[in-house]
């Protein structure tokens, strides 16, 4: 690489259509939320603000941290959202992965393999591992991961 160029991108995640259904999801979250807060206005009741919250607040906050796309440039990382922003996040920001492989729903546990990823002074990165990983040697040099975990990786 000659001086003043940038590192070539290196594809570490890509989430895929299944994105698309979540920010369907928030659009719909926003959209009520945002009624409910012009209602509150309108009416200046902060009954409608805490009816607002409960949607507005989690749809903000997934809509942040879902890596919908991962690239390492140089020492830091790319991180495309649902909320469609870009996060540059340095590489020495980055904390322990922590691994979860079910989620528990009313009655039963499903399959469902994810990584919250720490930020130190920011939000963190939230990872679906059942997404596209292009490249798992280069996705474990940044998150290490356990063999357990890598396995799942390699099977995709």
């Amino acid at each position: 690489m000659t001086p003043g160029t940038a590192p070539r991108p290196v594809p570490l995640y890509r989430y895929g259509a299944l994105a698309w259904v979540w920010r369907g999801l928030i659009a719909l979250a926003l959209t009520g939320g945002g009624a409910l807060l012009a209602f509150a206005v309108h009416f200046r009741s902060a009954g409608f603000v805490a009816m607002a919250l409960p949607l507005l607040a989690p749809a903000l906050f997934f809509g942040w941290v879902l890596a919908t796309s991962i690239e390492r440039r140089g020492e830091h990382l790319r991180v495309g959202t649902l909320l469609f922003a870009v996060r540059r996040i340095p590489l020495d920001r980055l904390g322990r992965p922590t691994l979860r492989l079910r989620a528990t729903a009313v009655t039963h546990q499903v399959d469902a393999p994810r990584i919250w990823v720490p930020v130190r002074g920011r939000l963190p990165l939230y990872i679906d591992l059942l997404a596209g990983v292009p490249d798992p040697a280069a996705f474990r040099d940044v998150f290490p991961l356990s063999p357990a975990v890598s396995s799942v990786l390699e099977s995709e």
